[in-house]
């Protein structure tokens, strides 16, 4: 981690953020195309949130917020439980 030096002898340093900067936050993909609902009969749209090997990506990588991430992830357990998205897919054909 990176502190910084605290001015005031005594004082703990402080922590410095190391990953956001500033500036405005890019917007998700659902908000980008004004999509309010994860429907879980939707494949095309879950398999844009899921990697080559069938996993859920994270939320860093999907830039979704927690309540659209929670949704996502259950949508795509729905649909993996009725077989429209596999569980596991062959990451030998990739």
């Amino acid at each position: 981690m990176a502190y910084q030096r605290s001015s005031q002898p005594g004082r703990p340093p402080q922590r410095r953020n190391r990953f956001r900067i500033g500036g405005p936050r890019k917007p998700s993909f659902l908000e980008e195309h004004g999509i309010d609902y994860i429907d879980y009969k939707d494949t095309k749209l879950l398999l844009r949130f899921l990697s080559p090997q069938g996993k859920i990506l994270p939320r860093r990588l999907t830039r979704l917020n927690k309540i659209q991430q929670t949704a996502l992830t259950t949508a795509v357990k729905r649909a993996r439980h009725l077989a429209l998205i596999p569980f596991v897919t062959d990451t030998e054909h990739y």
